[in-house]
């Protein structure tokens, strides 16, 4: 978890705030949106985004894995 959190403080902080609430705090992307005041897409996209850069820096094996654990 200290990997991602680590790699994340390189996302933009909106970017950040949306993976976080996507994925450690179960909001859905309509919740999101809403809190937001944007588009359910632009969540999407943001966590998608978000994902990208975190395998970028972990590796897809450790990000999987550490995704894994949390479950």
């Amino acid at each position: 978890v200290l990997a991602i959190e680590h790699a994340a403080k390189k996302l933009p902080a909106r970017c950040r705030a949306i993976f976080y609430m996507s994925k450690f705090h179960n909001y859905s992307s309509a919740e999101i949106a809403n809190h937001f005041n944007i588009s359910q897409r632009t969540v999407d996209n943001q966590i998608r985004m978000a994902l990208k850069h975190l395998r970028k820096e972990l590796g897809t094996v450790l990000l999987m894995a550490v995704f894994c654990n949390l479950v």
